[in-house]
């Protein structure tokens, strides 16, 4: 997906192996690979081009990432987060069961389309393919979890319809609030490489 494959920084930072929807951290060290692109402002300097998008949230998952760091560097706090989500003591969580430990711990990470992908990562990509998250992919849910809210809030900023699908003139129209500075043609062309199936619209599965 575009923001996956171009790797865009996060909040001023270039995405690390902790923010990256292809990570699975298992320690503290987990934050500090990934790529060395230095990152861009929005927009960039007055008529520089730039073509690679910055998830910019404005720092908004900032505390919530702090605290799944520690999370990941602590085995008994990292127990202790996985019997919250884990309601019935089953050792695997349904979607249902995320869902709802997200709504009451984690607003500002109850966005449903996030949620999904974080979930289906998780499940299908980082785990054994069941639907269930089981306890071994609990580290790697929490990762998958910021790295799809921070995609999900630059796609409803560019998103200005609110119905959840991003046309060419919206895109145009939002460059700078995803860090890119492209004339119209480039913009047109990045586009269509965000469209896979050209039907036009760009949809968050696409932009992720």
């Amino acid at each position: 997906a575009y923001c996956a494959e171009a790797h865009c920084p996060v909040d001023g930072q270039v995405v690390t192996e902790f923010t990256t929807s292809e990570s699975r951290p298992t320690d503290d060290k987990s934050a500090a690979g990934g790529s060395k692109k230095p990152a861009t402002a929005a927009g960039g300097a007055a008529g520089a081009h730039d073509d690679q998008p910055d998830i910019s949230s404005g720092g908004k998952f900032d505390k919530v990432e702090k605290e799944f760091k520690a999370l990941l560097a602590n085995a008994a706090e990292l127990k202790k987060a996985w019997r919250s989500v884990d309601y019935n003591g089953n050792n695997k969580v349904s979607l249902a069961e995320i869902d709802k430990w997200i709504e009451e711990k984690y607003p500002v990470l109850d966005h449903k389309p996030a949620l999904m992908r974080a979930y289906k990562k998780t499940t299908l990509r980082d785990g054994d393919g069941d639907a269930w998250v089981e306890k071994n992919e609990f580290p790697a849910l929490l990762p998958n979890l910021l790295y799809f809210n921070k995609a999900w809030d630059a796609f409803d900023a560019v998103d200005t319809g609110d119905d959840r699908r991003v046309d060419v003139n919206e895109f145009k129209a939002g460059l700078s609030k995803i860090g890119l500075n492209l004339t119209a043609a480039e913009a047109e062309a990045e586009f269509a490489k965000i469209d896979k199936n050209g039907g036009g619209q760009v949809l968050f599965d696409e932009f992720c």
